[in-house]
């Protein structure tokens, strides 16, 4: 099979623009279930601790299975994968929307649904993530994870809307069907696409722990890229809990309603938009400068916590709230964007696979460990302090981390 992206100029474009704008739509359906489901169970129980086991929940099966899924990533049909992991992530809600509408449903029932629903996204992130410098020329990397994180932002922007007008609108169960649909529309637009493929040939000495190493020798390999790398799992500690805060921010700091805390997703989901539109703009002028782009938008995310966590509870306070929001999700991308394209552009793409679930495997343990220290802090202090304390601890640490960077690279010799 020839590789698309040898082809003329267009039609890698037309391919990637084709792959992203139905995956766009999945993550509208996505997030709009994501949303209704977390904003019902912030109105049933008003805690942040449950709010935090749900959260929990939707991240158990990334740390039992993330480091581990990347090495037959590697080794199966990409499209293959990213298409079953969209029909079982949407086939998961459409059931449980059966269970859902036969009675109301328990706290312990959202958090397996949660966590089942999240499977299909441990094998569906890495992938899709090694799918794209497949099909893309190297030269084009950051514009095209610049593109795709705008889609990506404009879905997560859409979907809390849709969210907030389904829940007002209609029961859960109803809701959780949209998930399917987006996963049938996403997989519809896959289907023609010519993937190249990156099945490996069958070795006589393939074993599973082998190639698992490998790919963790690969991660520690480089030095600079495991500094970097920490300092990101470092700072998304502090910064993860926020996706399952934000709603109680909203509801018990600011006692603000559904379409409110909609408002806070939208504004962010916009700013990311925004800082993916930015990065892409300036691409060329980023090449070079990937690390620093990296600590930018680290430290953006850092004083936009800080600042968050020093406002009054009042109806001007939670404007300016919703404008640092906004403010929070371009930093979000001037990190995230520059980070996946190094990581591209410095590991192998036989091995990509691999490496991306690693990786993201410690990304993801993030969110655990940040709600279990964030959770009794935003209970017995409120939830506006840990803001204030993640700010902190963020900025601190990504000027530390710079300043290590910059010392290895002056005795190292690196530019």
């Amino acid at each position: 099979m020839s590789h698309f992206r040898m082809d003329s100029n267009q039609r890698w474009k037309h391919y990637f623009f084709i792959m992203i704008a139905g995956q766009s739509i999945s993550v509208i359906g996505s997030t709009a279930v994501q949303f209704s489901v977390i904003w019902w169970l912030t109105i049933r129980s008003g805690s942040s601790c449950a709010l935090a086991l749900a959260a929990l929940a939707a991240y158990i099966p990334q740390i039992l299975l993330g480091p581990f899924v990347g090495v037959w990533l590697d080794r199966w049909n990409r499209k293959k994968v990213v298409i079953i992991a969209d029909l079982f992530t949407g086939s998961i809600s459409a059931i449980f929307a059966v269970f859902f509408a036969e009675k109301s449903p328990s706290n312990y029932l959202t958090c397996v649904l949660l966590c089942l629903r999240a499977i299909g996204g441990v094998f569906h992130s890495p992938v899709l993530q090694a799918i794209i410098p497949d099909v893309v020329p190297q030269n084009q990397l950051t514009k095209a994870n610049s593109w795709h994180q705008f889609f990506q932002a404009g879905a997560m922007m859409l979907g809390p809307v849709l969210g907030s007008i389904l829940y007002a609108a209609f029961p859960l169960a109803i809701i959780l069907m949209t998930d399917l649909l987006g996963a049938l529309v996403a997989s519809a637009t896959l289907l023609p696409i010519e993937v190249p493929s990156s099945e490996s040939p069958k070795k006589h000495s393939f074993t599973f722990w082998t190639e698992f190493k490998e790919g963790t020798s690969l991660c520690l390999k480089n030095r600079q890229r495991f500094l970097l790398t920490v300092c990101v799992v470092i700072c998304m500690v502090f910064f993860m809990p926020f996706t399952a805060f934000y709603p109680l921010m909203t509801s018990d700091y600011f006692c603000g309603t559904a379409y409110q805390a909609s408002y806070v997703e939208i504004l962010y989901s916009l700013g990311m938009m925004i800082g993916a539109f930015l990065i892409n703009r300036f691409a060329v002028k980023l090449h070079r400068h990937m690390v620093q782009a990296v600590f930018a938008g680290l430290l953006g995310i850092g004083i936009t916590s800080l600042l968050s966590g020093i406002l009054p509870d009042t109806n001007f306070a939670f404007g300016i709230f919703v404008l640092l929001c906004f403010l929070m999700g371009m930093s979000a991308m001037m990190y995230d964007i520059p980070f996946t394209t190094y990581l591209q552009k410095t590991i192998p793409a036989k091995m990509q696979g691999r490496a991306f679930s690693l990786i993201g495997a410690s990304l993801s343990l993030t969110m655990p460990i940040g709600l279990l220290i964030a959770g009794p802090i935003a209970e017995c202090t409120g939830i506006q302090i840990w803001f204030r304390i993640s700010g902190i601890i963020i900025v601190f640490v990504v000027l530390l981390s710079d300043v290590t960077i910059k010392i290895y690279n002056s005795e190292s010799g690196v530019g």
